[in-house]
């Protein structure tokens, strides 16, 4: 593995950008050889040459080319360490630790015991009991030097903090044995276990200590990870079941609060959505105005973080029993703030809006509602993956149309720019799926034409329309077998 290369091809935009001014503000009169090799490596993805390039660094001094590699990782590192500093708190805590025992080293002892103060206070705020262990043993060491320091306090803050240690490696050791439990009922056991007398028989099992227990931490680890497991399982049955408890166990036992709040919101859109899974349409509309009222409490400072969770509920229920309703919520859905800003949600509201407009057949409202996603000025920063199922979703609603001039337009655009995705097993379907369309625009009758068929059967053996229905946004499976009961 190389490991400067990997390292540079990690690096963002604005972390390149940062490095070269970083590097630059020391004028050279040469070019600098490590901008050289950074540059190579940005270019040449990985199809790079080590010798190739190290020849044409230095001729045959290979150890002066190592050296360089190494030097340019040094630069890189610092270059993030520097960029990140001031961001992420446990590179301040480790800043803090680190001048601490610089000032000690030039007996400048009240100094130290300043910096080690700060970085305590930063490393409670965070709940970093690792850090907190290296910070109380530098006290300790300090008191050597520093008669004024009570060192008793500090080894008694260093006894509860070990403690506190050893209760969250308890309390991770009981949630990797539930995780195995949850996987090993969930793979191979026939029994149908329920999930909540796994969760208790686990804990039981693995700690007879009441407080890890009832501990805060361990119930919103299991939560987390159980909740996860059955998502990835879809086992939605086993999972309403589960959010519903974990829901009753927190609110009972006061576990619920502002630090918390996220935890909540993100509990009721878990339930808000497993129960659409489970066809419950009332009663998850009923909790998604729970989740809208929850959401504007604390004076919403969550609001904006969860509004698209809120009105994806609704959507996805009406659009099963009321369409003109989903279509109302999406197109107020549409107008937000905090949705136009972010491309992800306002492309996922639109490729909705012009599915519910495609199921009532208003085929140039949804055409209309594609070309928005289409012509946004960052569509093609998005997976390829998400634009061919968009551009799959406007080829087929504009053969509804009869757009057939345009559909061969975007024929060309798709084979010039999709042709090595469409040749990966994950994107089959939607090349056997230009491969038809392309046929039935030149096909008078479907049932005459047995090369169409052929296609038409091995696209429908991929998929089941079940899974079809959570992969396409106008599922393949249904449009074909249309076109074949109509012709």
């Amino acid at each position: 593995m190389n490991v400067l290369y990997e390292l540079i091809q990690s690096l963002k935009k604005d972390e390149l950008r940062f490095f070269n001014l970083l590097v630059k503000r020391v004028q050279l009169s040469t070019k600098r050889k490590d901008l050289q090799l950074l540059e190579y490596y940005k270019k040449n993805s990985s199809n790079y040459d080590d010798d190739r390039i190290a020849h044409k660094l230095y001729k045959h001094k290979k150890n002066s080319f190592f050296r360089l590699k190494n030097r340019l990782q040094i630069d890189l590192l610092n270059s993030l360490t520097f960029q990140n500093i001031n961001k992420e708190m446990e590179l301040v805590i480790v800043r803090l630790i680190t001048v601490s025992r610089k000032m000690k080293a030039r007996e400048k002892i009240d100094l130290a015991i300043c910096f080690l103060i700060k970085a305590e206070k930063k490393a409670i705020k965070i709940e970093s009991f690792e850090f907190l262990n290296i910070i109380y043993s530098d006290f300790i060491k300090l008191s050597y030097e520093s008669p004024l320091l009570e060192v008793e306090k500090y080894i008694e803050k260093s006894k509860n903090n070990f403690k506190k240690m050893n209760q969250i490696q308890e309390i991770d050791n009981v949630l990797a044995a539930v995780n195995h439990r949850l996987r090993k009922a969930q793979n191979y056991s026939k029994a149908n276990t329920k999930i909540i007398e796994i969760l208790e028989k686990t804990i039981k099992d693995f700690t007879q200590n009441k407080e890890i227990i009832n501990s805060e931490k361990l119930k919103i680890k299991i939560f987390q990870s159980t909740s996860k497991l059955l998502l990835q399982k879809r086992k939605y049955q086993d999972l309403e079941e589960f959010l519903k408890h974990s829901f009753k166990d927190f609110k009972s036992n006061s576990i619920f609060n502002k630090k918390n709040h996220d935890l909540k919101l993100q509990l009721l859109t878990y339930l808000v959505n497993c129960l659409f899974k489970n066809k419950k349409h009332q009663e998850s509309l009923t909790v998604a105005m729970e989740l809208y009222k929850e959401m504007e409490k604390y004076n919403g400072f969550l609001r904006n973080k969860y509004l698209f969770y809120y009105y994806n509920g609704l959507v996805i229920n009406y659009s099963r029993i009321d369409q003109s309703k989903a279509i109302e919520i999406l197109l107020k859905a549409k107008s937000e703030p905090s949705i136009i800003q972010s491309d992800y949600h306002y492309f996922f509201i639109c490729s909705n809006l012009a599915l519910q407009y495609y199921d009532q057949s208003q085929y140039k409202l949804a055409i209309k509602t594609l070309s928005r996603i289409i012509q946004h000025k960052n569509f093609l920063n998005f997976d390829e993956s998400f634009q061919i199922k968009i551009i799959s979703a406007e080829l087929i609603i504009r053969y509804e149309i009869g757009d057939f001039d345009i559909i061969e337009i975007r024929f060309k655009v798709i084979k010039r720019r999709f042709s090595s995705l469409l040749q990966k097993n994950n994107f089959q379907r939607e090349k056997l799926l230009f491969k038809i369309i392309n046929k039935l625009i030149f096909t008078q009758r479907i049932d005459l034409n047995k090369s169409l068929l052929d296609d038409i059967n091995s696209l429908l053996c991929i998929y089941s329309d079940k899974e079809a229905d959570e992969n396409d946004i106008i599922n393949y499976n249904r449009w074909l077998r249309e076109k074949i009961l109509k012709k």
